[in-house]
């Protein structure tokens, strides 16, 4: 691996340390998923993924820039570093039902499905990351669900 390389993953591994989703992961944690995983460097304009393709078996987390995640039914989402993208898919492994667009030159991790499911499994802080994100965005789409107290 490069200098530019081991520069560009220290910079990402920091970067997502910074972000909400990712403040809690270990150092190792974070250090094994980065340095497993590939930076993507996507330009301005860029489509990562179109709606109707078939699953890469690859999420993507946010590094730097800003994405646009489009639904097919006209819902946007813009995507903050430290965001997955295609988790959905990873999940069900379904082609991708909505289209990512880099709005601005973005920086992406693009972790395989089979390091997604051995991190899981290995590391329980990063199990705990994919879920708090999972329960974010139930929440986010059902934002009136009440909590029955006991």
């Amino acid at each position: 691996m490069s200098q530019n390389d081991n520069n560009a993953k220290l910079i990402a591994c920091e970067t997502l340390r910074s972000t909400k989703a990712f403040h809690e992961l270990s150092p190792g944690a974070m250090e094994a998923l980065v340095e497993a995983s590939e930076l993507l460097l996507l330009p301005e304009g860029t489509t990562l993924f179109h709606a109707g393709e078939k699953y890469r078996k690859v999420v993507y987390v946010l590094v730097q820039g800003e994405m646009l995640v489009e639904r097919t039914y006209g819902r946007a989402e813009q995507v903050q570093p430290g965001e997955f993208i295609g988790l959905a898919n990873y999940i069900d492994h379904h082609d991708y039902l909505s289209s990512a667009h880099a709005v601005t030159q973005a920086t992406l991790l693009a972790v395989s499905a089979d390091l997604m499911s051995r991190m899981e499994h290995e590391r329980p802080d990063f199990f705990n990351v994919v879920n708090r994100v999972i329960a974010g965005k139930l929440r986010e789409r059902n934002p009136d669900r009440s909590i029955a107290a006991g």
